[in-house]
């Protein structure tokens, strides 16, 4: 099973990782079935800390808007994926990358 983490801001897919209040947990099991959703707030904690936070939670991919390049080596250490850069509804989103058109680098993606 595979646990992914969207930034998450009104349905939509939050603007910086750095920023969020809350994220969308998904668990997939063989990448095609979505076993568990659930929000997890994140409110007031500080932006170090969020990369442990998901560490925690157990993610093993982060789709996000915008991140820091700092935050960004912070994710790596933790050995989260990151694949940011991502605008558009969260579940456009997650569609988007349980069909494999979301992958790590590259330019801004828009999902609809």
């Amino acid at each position: 099973m595979e646990k992914i983490a969207i930034c998450h801001l009104n349905g939509r897919v939050a603007p910086r990782y750095d920023r969020t209040d809350e994220f969308l947990l998904v668990t997939i099991r063989d990448g095609k079935e979505i076993v568990k959703k659930k929000i997890a707030g994140v409110v007031a904690m500080q932006s170090s800390d969020l990369a442990a936070q998901l560490h925690i939670f157990n993610v093993t991919v982060l789709i996000c808007g915008g991140v820091p390049v700092a935050l960004q080596n912070t994710l790596r250490k933790n050995g989260i994926l990151l694949i940011d850069n991502v605008i558009g509804n969260v579940d456009d989103v997650l569609a988007g990358y349980m069909n494999g058109h979301l992958s790590p680098g590259g330019g801004v993606r828009y999902l609809v």
